[in-house]
């Protein structure tokens, strides 16, 4: 995972069109030449350019997270077949025939460091 943020990169972009130089900004903001370089010509970000690829939508884990935290706050902490068999529960109402994959839970943690953390 990087170590700067979206926020960073887009004050980052933001600084080198205004008119700080390439180099000064990717030494203040800790950011890759390459990877500066190229979201300013318009690339995406990875998570951007895949969420088609996703098994549920950006909604749906927000739902997933929101289930996850009440069912933490209520003292009763899902088990990871737990978030799993939930997961594969909002496809099947969402009438989707695709099925969560085998790393699909270690990728939804790393994405939500919220829930990583209970």
């Amino acid at each position: 995972m990087p170590s700067y943020t979206e926020n960073a990169l887009a004050a980052a972009i933001n600084a080198v069109n205004t008119d700080t130089t390439l180099r000064r900004t990717v030494y203040d903001y800790g950011i890759p030449e390459a990877t500066l370089q190229y979201r300013r010509t318009g690339r995406q970000s990875k998570i951007d350019a895949h969420i088609s690829e996703q098994k549920l939508s950006l909604i749906q884990e927000n739902r997933l997270v929101e289930w996850i935290c009440i069912q933490d706050a209520l003292g009763l902490r899902p088990t990871y077949i737990q978030i799993r068999t939930f997961a594969s529960r909002i496809l099947l109402a969402d009438s989707s025939t695709a099925d969560i994959g085998k790393h699909w839970l270690e990728k939804f943690l790393q994405y939500n460091p919220s829930v990583r953390t209970l």
